[in-house]
């Protein structure tokens, strides 16, 4: 199984790499909660939070305060249950999350320079690939 070794190594040194890290670190944590936001159609409940990114509730808790301090989202109380919250990003939220989105697509173009069109397509048929086969799919549920 030399072909997992290198798989291996190949994983370790990509996820080194200056650009990779950089759009793995604004694609996980407070980001993807904020990006989770940004995508849904409503508001959402912590609860649904920590279920669409597989995440404690503690988790997401201590994620939604720090992300409120930074005036990044809000909450608001349902009308007809005091109890239950939804939380919403605020216009800094949303200028947060775009700025993030587009520092990625400039670091998948210059992926996209180094290794071409059709390479990218097929790397993205793999994430695709390998997405459709995981229960793990947070973001699509």
């Amino acid at each position: 199984m030399n072909n997992r070794n290198e798989l291996i190594d190949s994983i370790f040194k990509v996820s080194n790499s200056e650009n990779i890290s950089t759009i793995l670190r604004l694609s996980e944590g407070k980001n993807s909660l904020l990006y989770l936001l940004y995508v849904s159609d409503s508001s959402l409940t912590p609860s649904e939070i920590s279920k669409r990114l597989n995440i404690s509730r503690a988790r997401v808790t201590v994620m939604l305060n720090s992300l409120s301090n930074e005036n990044l989202i809000e909450f608001s109380k349902v009308d007809d249950d005091k109890r239950k919250m939804y939380v919403k990003l605020t216009n800094y939220g949303v200028n947060s999350v775009c700025e993030n989105i587009n520092k990625i697509d400039e670091l998948l173009t210059l992926l996209s320079n180094i290794i071409g069109t059709d390479s990218l397509e097929k790397l993205i048929e793999v994430f695709d690939k390998l997405n459709s086969k995981t229960s793990n799919n947070p973001l699509c549920d």
